[in-house]
């Protein structure tokens, strides 16, 4: 089954009155009327991460292993070089979900950051079988158990930042750290910064959320999802409102691209998955494509955004724009 079809289950059988009411039946054993989940972890140390430093090459990449210091040493590491980490969405893995990724190495910002990617697969359903009978049942659960992973991911994530930083490979500290993330990633890395803020009493640099998770985060407390608390500076890219993406604006910058809303160009006007993806493609594409400025709602004012986006940024900016690059 595709990962479009799963999506659009997903919007089609989960109202947004409804959503807090869906159960699940991971690590605790089936329960009557509800599909069992596997194949899905809860164990942080099946969580990887790995660094990308060759802009020729983007399939290239070292494994650094939390809690190894030997793996940084023995990396193409540089402590001297700014941090970016990128996280992902459901059902996806390292392998899956890599425009972003490579269109920093495009840039050749490999030159210039360490680009680390975080493959949380294991937890995020990437692994789990759809079952032929009962498979919307399934995706649901499937969906609402992963959602809770996302602190565990989360965690292990801000475990990572203070092991890099506790082992001398962060100098220049936490402000050049820039976390970005897709969808339930948006969350994961929200979750980090708020998790690092509490045990170090420090601020991240730098959240980027595109297109930040909706369904069952949408009003959910600041602490339980992408916030503008949760790093010195949040931005957030908005194609989907409203459907698959989170409603609103959130950050301390929130862009609606085109509206923010389904169809997105290119996109079948029935189908929102592909608007909610597209956030992906716009923030590559923020990355290489430096023409295109976004416009406040409120003043008028013209400035970067995607990569490039001023930490000063404040309120709610229009982009107009296709996701060529």
């Amino acid at each position: 089954m595709s990962t479009k079809y799963i999506f659009l289950v997903i919007c089609l059988l989960i109202p947004f009155s409804q959503q807090n009411t869906i159960r699940r039946s991971a690590d605790d054993g089936a329960k009557e009327g509800v599909v069992e989940i596997q194949n899905v972890s809860s164990d942080p140390d099946r969580i990887k991460f790995y660094l990308y430093p060759n802009s020729a090459n983007a399939r290239d990449y070292d494994e650094i292993i939390y809690g190894n210091a030997n793996s940084i040493r023995n990396s193409r590491y540089n402590p001297s070089k700014r941090l970016i980490i990128y996280s992902s969405g459901f059902m996806q893995n390292f392998t899956t979900d890599q425009a972003v990724k490579d269109a920093y190495l495009r840039a050749g910002f490999a030159s210039t950051a360490n680009i680390i990617v975080v493959d949380w697969g294991e937890l995020s359903g990437n692994k789990a079988k759809i079952p032929a009978f009962g498979a919307e049942l399934f995706i649901l659960n499937l969906y609402s158990t992963v959602k809770d992973r996302i602190d565990i991911v989360g965690n292990r994530l801000k475990e990572f930042i203070v092991f890099l930083s506790s082992n001398g490979f962060l100098p220049n500290g936490p402000s050049s750290i820039h976390l970005v993330g897709q969808s339930m990633g948006a969350h994961v890395s929200g979750s980090a910064g708020m998790l690092f803020k509490r045990a170090t009493g420090s601020l991240i640099g730098r959240i980027t959320g595109t297109d930040a998770a909706g369904p069952l985060f949408q009003g959910s407390a600041v602490d339980k999802r992408l916030d503008s608390s949760d790093a010195a500076f949040v931005d957030s890219y908005h194609t989907n409102d409203g459907g698959y993406g989170y409603s609103g604006a959130f950050a301390d910058a929130d862009f609606f691209i085109n509206g923010g809303k389904a169809p997105q160009p290119g996109c079948d006007g029935t189908e929102t998955f592909c608007s909610h993806n597209m956030a992906v493609a716009y923030m590559a594409k923020s990355i290489i494509d430096t023409s295109v400025l976004a416009v406040s709602k409120s003043d008028s004012t013209s400035i970067p955004w995607g990569e490039y986006c001023p930490s000063s940024a404040r309120g709610s900016y229009d982009v107009d724009t296709t996701p060529d690059y």
